[in-house]
């Protein structure tokens, strides 16, 4: 459907009234249908039923629709709240600390209410060297590896590399993510030095338990950055806008932490999508954020902040290794990305049978040698007011 820059005005009204706490009786909507379409996939629509509920002009549909959504999310988000807060319990006990990310923290800290903000599953991060033990202390107490939706590359992978942990306590029900890194990217996390990240979380108490969080730099780079990497990512911008309105942000160190981590693209442009919805960026940080970089460090920031990457073999393989420490490792890692074992290539390409499995390895390296050759085709996140609705 076309949606025109009618329809997208209002409803950056729609948000912004709920990012500044106006009242959004008064502003229009053109197109309520569109609306309806556009915020679920947004994961908008609990937030809209808040700011909607007990307008006169919305039409009889709309209502249910809304209501159903920010019903639906109370109750997702208090079973992933139970479970999250089952796991630090047990995380606590055995001495492991954990920092809450995402979802699990903004639901409580910048929401401020448990039905407005959809969490896929309760993420937290452990201090480096630990996600192992972590893991292990939860499975003792009864969880279990969390099946995806892909097998691993090749036994051991994840865990070699220290890539996030999913785990249930029931084999349907909420997941917990274990994490050591804010990225998966070995490039990112080479950039970023994660044991600094952790150094500078700061105490928090979350429904009584002694946790911590992230710095506010930290916090706003790590939203930022998979806003980006998103290609519906109106929620993640009213993400950013909470995160500036309740926690002051030291903007000399969040260009510091940008550009060491060679991320200022994604920083700059989240925030200048953020602008219309309340978003105030001083002027001089405006011009530091936007300061030329080499064209190499922007495609590294969409090759490594790409979804899927993992599973794939791209161009963004370079920066890995690259990210990655020791020859054996790199060694390991390169293996595992060009040649995964036999389960993952017929989970990965559906695989109709064993014999003609050396094919698809050719057709993996081939695919990921034409990436390798179109690396400096230009792309760019954007979100216009007239491209909001085709996302990025």
């Amino acid at each position: 459907m076309n949606v025109g820059p009618a329809f997208v005005d209002d409803l950056i009204e729609l948000l912004r009234c709920f990012c500044v706490g106006r009242s959004a009786r008064d502003v229009p909507v053109t197109d309520w249908p569109t609306l309806l379409q556009v915020a679920g996939r947004e994961r908008l629509l609990p937030l809209l039923y808040s700011l909607l509920r007990g307008r006169e002009d919305v039409p009889a549909a709309v209502p249910e629709a809304l209501r159903r959504g920010y019903y639906q999310t109370a109750a997702r988000n208090s079973a992933l709240l139970e479970e999250a807060g089952r796991a630090v319990d047990l995380l606590l006990a055995a001495g492991v600390p954990v920092c809450l990310l995402k979802g699990l923290y903004l639901v409580t800290h910048g929401y401020g209410n448990v039905a407005l903000r959809p969490m896929g599953d309760a993420d937290l991060l452990v201090p480096p060297g630990q996600l192992a033990e972590a893991a292990r202390r939860l499975q003792e107490a009864g969880y279990r590896v969390a099946e995806g939706p892909l097998s691993e590359l090749r036994p051991g992978f994840r865990a070699a590399f220290g890539f996030e942990v999913g785990l249930r306590w029931e084999r349907e029900g909420p997941l917990v993510e274990l994490h050591e890194h804010l990225f998966e990217s070995p490039y990112l996390r080479r950039r970023l030095a994660v044991g600094g990240v952790w150094e500078r979380t700061r105490p928090l108490e979350w429904e009584g338990r002694p946790v911590r969080a992230l710095s506010p730099e930290d916090q706003l780079l790590h939203v930022t950055a998979h806003a980006w990497g998103e290609a519906s990512p109106l929620l993640r911008l009213v993400d950013v806008v909470l995160l500036l309105r309740d926690e002051p942000v030291d903007w000399g160190t969040l260009v510091e932490r940008a550009r060491a981590a060679g991320l200022l693209l994604p920083v700059a442009e989240v925030l200048r999508a953020a602008e219309p919805l309340g978003v105030a960026v001083p002027r001089q940080v405006r011009a530091l954020l936007s300061e030329r970089r080499p064209r190499w460090e922007s495609w590294a920031a969409r090759q490594s902040l790409r979804l899927g990457r993992e599973a794939a073999v791209s161009a963004g393989l370079l920066l890995d290794l690259w990210g990655i420490g020791g020859r054996p490792m790199r060694l390991r890692y390169l293996v595992a990305k060009l040649f995964p074992g036999s389960r993952f290539m017929e989970e990965r390409y559906s695989i109709p049978h064993r014999a003609v499995l050396p094919f698809f390895y050719l057709y993996r390296l081939g695919k990921g040698a034409v990436d390798l050759l179109t690396v400096f085709v230009p792309g760019r996140f954007s979100f216009s007011r007239k491209s909001a609705h085709r996302g990025r």
